[in-house]
């Protein structure tokens, strides 16, 4: 939640965009080479993300860094998961974007 003009959307698209949303190179500061969006994800909260990892071999930490870079010339992009060039596989977004949902609405609760 937040006042309007915040930046609620700002973060939930550069969130969408991280983790596989389709994006071209409009989405590219104009004079710019390309666009990143960092994403960092504690495991110890998403043990089944820690779980994928650790079976696709990209587990070096109890962290997950989701890295997506486009650039402006081609809009061609990159995903990178722990510092591994990698192809963001939709099984692993549903498995954050679930975790994160069932998460904040466990906070809800509880402040009910």
């Amino acid at each position: 939640t937040g006042e309007t003009g915040a930046g609620k959307s700002i973060v939930i698209d550069a969130l969408d965009f991280a983790l596989g949303d389709r994006a071209d190179s409009k989405i590219v500061r104009h004079g710019s080479e390309r666009c990143e969006v960092i994403v960092e994800f504690d495991l110890t909260r998403i043990p089944t993300v820690d779980t994928w990892l650790t079976t696709n071999d990209l587990n070096k930490e109890k962290t997950c860094i989701i890295r997506r870079v486009i650039n402006a010339h081609d809009g061609r992009s990159r995903h990178y998961i722990n510092g591994s060039l990698v192809s963001l596989q939709p099984s692993l977004r549903n498995i954050i974007i679930v975790r994160l949902v069932w998460s904040n609405f466990i906070k809800l609760e509880s402040l009910l």
